[in-house]
Protein backbone atom coordinates (compact mmCIF):
# COMPACT_ATOMS: atom_id res chain seq x y z
CA UNK A 1 0.00 0.00 0.00
CA UNK A 2 2.74 2.73 0.36
CA UNK A 3 4.65 1.83 -2.94
CA UNK A 4 1.59 2.34 -4.35
CA UNK A 5 0.64 5.51 -2.82
CA UNK A 6 4.20 7.02 -3.42
CA UNK A 7 3.95 5.66 -7.10
CA UNK A 8 6.22 2.76 -7.60
CA UNK A 9 5.73 -0.98 -8.31
CA UNK A 10 4.91 -2.78 -4.69
CA UNK A 11 7.05 -5.85 -6.36
CA UNK A 12 10.21 -4.07 -6.60
CA UNK A 13 10.34 -2.61 -2.95
CA UNK A 14 10.13 -4.18 0.60
CA UNK A 15 9.77 -2.82 4.40
CA UNK A 16 12.60 -2.49 6.57
CA UNK A 17 11.64 -1.59 10.44
CA UNK A 18 14.62 -1.87 12.95
CA UNK A 19 17.08 -3.55 10.93
CA UNK A 20 14.26 -6.47 9.47
CA UNK A 21 13.05 -7.06 6.68
CA UNK A 22 9.14 -7.17 6.90
CA UNK A 23 7.07 -9.98 5.79
CA UNK A 24 4.74 -10.20 3.50
CA UNK A 25 1.30 -8.67 4.49
CA UNK A 26 2.54 -7.62 8.37
CA UNK A 27 0.32 -5.20 9.93
CA UNK A 28 1.72 -2.46 11.91
CA UNK A 29 -0.05 -3.13 14.85
CA UNK A 30 1.89 -6.82 15.20
CA UNK A 31 4.99 -4.46 15.33
CA UNK A 32 3.97 -2.99 18.05
CA UNK A 33 5.28 0.45 16.72
CA UNK A 34 5.02 3.82 18.80
CA UNK A 35 4.60 7.49 17.48
CA UNK A 36 7.11 8.81 15.00
CA UNK A 37 8.95 4.87 14.51
CA UNK A 38 10.42 5.06 10.55
CA UNK A 39 10.14 2.31 8.35
CA UNK A 40 12.18 2.13 5.51
CA UNK A 41 11.30 0.98 1.49
CA UNK A 42 14.34 -0.93 0.32
CA UNK A 43 14.27 -0.85 -3.75
CA UNK A 44 14.82 -4.56 -4.73
CA UNK A 45 17.51 -5.09 -7.24
CA UNK A 46 16.19 -6.43 -10.75
CA UNK A 47 17.97 -9.02 -12.36
CA UNK A 48 15.36 -9.55 -15.40
CA UNK A 49 15.25 -7.02 -17.91
CA UNK A 50 13.14 -7.21 -21.70
CA UNK A 51 15.67 -6.04 -24.32
CA UNK A 52 14.86 -5.70 -28.02
CA UNK A 53 17.23 -6.45 -30.64
CA UNK A 54 16.95 -4.53 -33.99
CA UNK A 55 18.23 -7.69 -37.12
CA UNK A 56 18.53 -6.85 -40.71
CA UNK A 57 16.90 -9.93 -41.79
CA UNK A 58 13.79 -10.38 -39.18
CA UNK A 59 12.97 -6.77 -37.56
CA UNK A 60 12.55 -6.17 -34.15
CA UNK A 61 12.91 -9.52 -31.62
CA UNK A 62 12.05 -8.84 -27.63
CA UNK A 63 12.98 -11.36 -25.17
CA UNK A 64 13.80 -11.40 -21.30
CA UNK A 65 17.41 -11.87 -19.97
CA UNK A 66 19.36 -11.81 -16.84
CA UNK A 67 21.42 -9.01 -16.54
CA UNK A 68 24.16 -10.82 -15.53
CA UNK A 69 24.47 -12.99 -18.88
CA UNK A 70 27.05 -12.03 -21.52
CA UNK A 71 26.49 -10.48 -24.36
CA UNK A 72 27.85 -13.11 -26.55
CA UNK A 73 25.01 -15.17 -24.72
CA UNK A 74 22.15 -12.82 -25.32
CA UNK A 75 23.29 -12.92 -29.11
CA UNK A 76 23.28 -16.48 -29.29
CA UNK A 77 19.60 -16.66 -27.90
CA UNK A 78 18.86 -14.08 -30.52
CA UNK A 79 20.34 -16.44 -33.37
CA UNK A 80 18.36 -19.55 -31.69
CA UNK A 81 15.00 -16.85 -32.39
CA UNK A 82 15.49 -16.05 -35.41
CA UNK A 83 16.83 -19.88 -36.88
CA UNK A 84 20.24 -17.54 -38.30
CA UNK A 85 23.73 -18.11 -37.48
CA UNK A 86 25.01 -14.94 -35.56
CA UNK A 87 28.91 -16.18 -34.95
CA UNK A 88 30.19 -13.19 -36.90
CA UNK A 89 27.59 -10.72 -36.06
CA UNK A 90 28.00 -8.23 -33.37
CA UNK A 91 25.60 -6.09 -30.95
CA UNK A 92 25.65 -2.71 -30.81
CA UNK A 93 24.62 0.15 -28.20
CA UNK A 94 24.08 3.75 -29.17
CA UNK A 95 26.36 2.77 -31.80
CA UNK A 96 29.17 1.40 -29.78
CA UNK A 97 30.38 -2.53 -30.12
CA UNK A 98 29.77 -4.70 -27.25
CA UNK A 99 32.22 -6.95 -26.20
CA UNK A 100 31.04 -10.45 -26.06
CA UNK A 101 32.71 -11.09 -22.56
CA UNK A 102 30.97 -8.52 -21.11
CA UNK A 103 27.60 -8.70 -19.28
CA UNK A 104 24.79 -6.68 -19.90
CA UNK A 105 24.87 -5.22 -16.37
CA UNK A 106 28.48 -3.69 -17.17
CA UNK A 107 26.98 -1.73 -19.95
CA UNK A 108 24.32 -0.56 -17.95
CA UNK A 109 21.48 -2.01 -19.98
CA UNK A 110 18.11 -1.82 -18.52
CA UNK A 111 14.62 -2.56 -19.40
CA UNK A 112 13.57 -1.90 -22.70
CA UNK A 113 17.08 -0.87 -24.05
CA UNK A 114 17.19 -1.57 -27.84
CA UNK A 115 20.63 -3.07 -29.06
CA UNK A 116 21.43 -3.94 -32.88
CA UNK A 117 22.74 -6.93 -34.85
CA UNK A 118 25.18 -6.02 -37.15
CA UNK A 119 27.07 -8.28 -39.61
CA UNK A 120 30.49 -7.74 -40.80
CA UNK A 121 31.19 -6.49 -44.75
CA UNK A 122 27.27 -5.37 -44.58
CA UNK A 123 26.56 -5.00 -48.29
CA UNK A 124 22.96 -3.78 -49.75
CA UNK A 125 23.24 -3.94 -53.62
CA UNK A 126 20.16 -2.56 -55.59
CA UNK A 127 20.00 -3.48 -59.20
CA UNK A 128 18.75 -1.11 -61.99
CA UNK A 129 18.25 -1.70 -65.67
CA UNK A 130 19.69 0.26 -68.17
CA UNK A 131 18.12 1.56 -70.91
CA UNK A 132 19.10 3.19 -73.91
CA UNK A 133 17.24 5.86 -75.68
Amino acid sequence: MIANKLGCNPNNYDLMYKGRLLPPRVTLASLNMVTHSILYLIKIPQDLVWISIYTPNCGMVSFQIKKLQTVGYARAVVGSMINSRVDEAGLLLAGKALEDSRTLASYCIDDHTVLQLIYPFQVSLKLYKARTI
